[in-house]
């Protein structure tokens, strides 16, 4: 940090010192950018003792509400860091005692350090709030520990013995304010990423083209560059992230793509290898027209934009059965209803109702979204009960973009069975084009209920209407008749 302050006048990085253990829980120099203050509280810490690690890092946050403004560079906030040099074994400051570091995590201690930092990241009302990094001392830390800790606040984990993470942690505040600057003439990362992020090699030369800042020979380095190319890719995630906000979803997206509808990528696919080339399932929503999906193959999940002001359909409805894998009880995406040892009333939305799994614990517990929206966790495999059961997909085996079509017995034709959706005619899936085709045929002025995806729909084969009666949204169906030349071509 001083380095970069000595390069560059500007940038300077305020710091303060919270200790835990032997030193007591304590703040023992506030917020400053007086370097020669943190180099001689430095000089008289020795590391020893216990490590009741939960209560320096709530000491740390409460340091910066105190005393840390919000930062922001080019327009980007740039978020605080707080930095945990620690063995990584963590002591329960409420039960463990003595002088004496212990030689293996205590269970209550690393309990507790992993629910603090658990609910540090999910509470939205804290301000401010930090990027907790780890950094591992000695040649007997427990970087597992660290590594899992990292994660769940999305920090990183480092090593105190390694140069190179070293200069990263002193160079950070530069970086980003070089990453901030050459991000803030465009008008979204979208852009950004479009024109220049597609590679490092091609934003190599866009940077020293383009960047207005002084740099210095280590600036122009190519582990420099990357370490800021890295920085913006972050910075594009970030902003996708920030899409996602639950409740402002479009309400048509619960009849076109339901929780539990399953997808591939669709005709305006560009972000990479995210799905893995495989079919994920939709768990959640994002702002607007954007959908969350959980992949089968790599285990990621992200948003994607389904329609909108950009008519953009990164992803496409597809009727492949999830499959799990070998030795799973159940996975992600897999669709579930009341199993023996349901005990819950009706918070499903009533016996019989689908819902599908977007979170599975290891403590043999899922997470489950109902089509009305409730989130709940039940056991499967818990204390050997299972509150749910899986359901088997009916739709296996259907076309990419949401069905399959009908063989019509008598004239040989195909026929295709559509609802109109944000202006898109989206076919239905094969079971119920099945059912469809069959009512039709019994009485063409009739009608058909059918469930689609956990949701009710009841087609009006006179008015060639779709009304779906859980969220009370009436939409256009197509009979379409054609060959399989014209099918062929209708799907390219």
């Amino acid at each position: 940090m001083e380095q970069s302050h000595l390069m560059y006048e500007e940038l300077e990085e305020d710091v303060a010192i919270v200790t835990f253990g032997k030193h007591g829980d304590n703040t023992l120099l506030t917020l400053t950018n007086d370097y020669d203050a943190v180099r001689r509280v430095l000089d008289i810490l020795t590391p020893e003792g216990m490590t009741p690690m939960t209560r320096g890092l709530v000491e740390a946050q409460n340091e910066l509400q105190r005393h840390s403004g919000s930062l922001r560079v080019a327009g980007r906030r740039v978020r605080s860091r707080i930095l945990v040099f620690t063995d990584g074994i963590p002591s329960d400051g409420d039960t463990d005692f003595g002088s004496a570091d212990l030689t293996a995590p205590s269970v209550s201690g690393t309990y507790k350090v992993m629910s603090a930092l658990q609910l540090y990241s999910k509470n939205e009302n804290v301000s401010n709030k930090a990027r907790i990094s780890f950094i591992a001392c000695g040649s007997n830390a427990n970087k597992t520990f660290m590594e899992s800790a990292s994660q769940v606040v999305d920090g990183l984990c480092l090593d105190a013995g390694n140069t190179e993470d070293m200069r990263g942690l002193g160079a950070y505040y530069r970086r980003m304010v070089l990453a901030c600057r050459f991000a803030a003439p465009f008008k979204t990362t979208e852009s950004m990423r479009d024109l220049c992020l597609t590679s490092f090699d091609t934003f190599k030369p866009w940077f020293q083209a383009t960047n207005t800042f002084p740099l210095t020979e280590e600036d122009k380095t190519d582990h420099e560059l990357r370490e800021i190319y890295q920085l913006l890719l972050d910075m594009k995630e970030e902003d996708r992230r920030h899409h996602e906000v639950e409740g402002e979803a479009d309400p048509t997206l619960q009849v076109s793509m339901p929780i539990g509808t399953r997808v591939v990528r669709g005709p305006d696919w560009k972000w990479e290898n995210q799905d893995g080339e495989g079919p994920g399932t939709v768990v959640g929503y994002g702002k607007g027209s954007w959908v969350r999906v959980h992949w089968d193959y790599t285990d990621h999940d992200n948003i994607y934009r389904y329609g909108g002001p950009e008519c953009a359909y990164d992803v496409w409805i597809c009727e492949e059965a999830k499959k799990m894998d070998e030795g799973k009880l159940i996975d992600v995406g897999v669709r579930v209803k009341r199993g023996p040892d349901w005990r819950y009333g009706d918070q499903d939305g009533g016996n019989g109702t689908i819902g599908v799994v977007y979170k599975v614990e290891e403590n043999g517990k899922v997470k489950v979204r109902w089509p009305k929206g409730k989130n709940c966790i039940y056991r499967f495999g818990y204390d050997g009960k299972f509150d749910l059961t899986i359901v088997e997909d009916e739709g296996a085996g259907g076309t990419a973009s949401g069905g399959a079509p009908q063989m019509d017995e008598d004239s040989g034709m195909i026929v295709v069975w559509q609802w109109k959706s944000n202006g898109m005619w989206l076919m239905y899936p094969e079971y119920v084009s099945r059912q469809l085709e069959q009512a039709y045929k019994r009485d063409r002025t009739g009608s058909c209920s059918v469930e689609v995806h956990s949701l009710r729909r009841h087609i009006n084969f006179s008015s060639m209407t779709d009304h779906c009666s859980d969220i009370d949204e009436t939409f256009e169906v197509q009979r379409l008749v054609m060959t399989q030349e014209e099918y062929e071509a209708s799907k390219e």
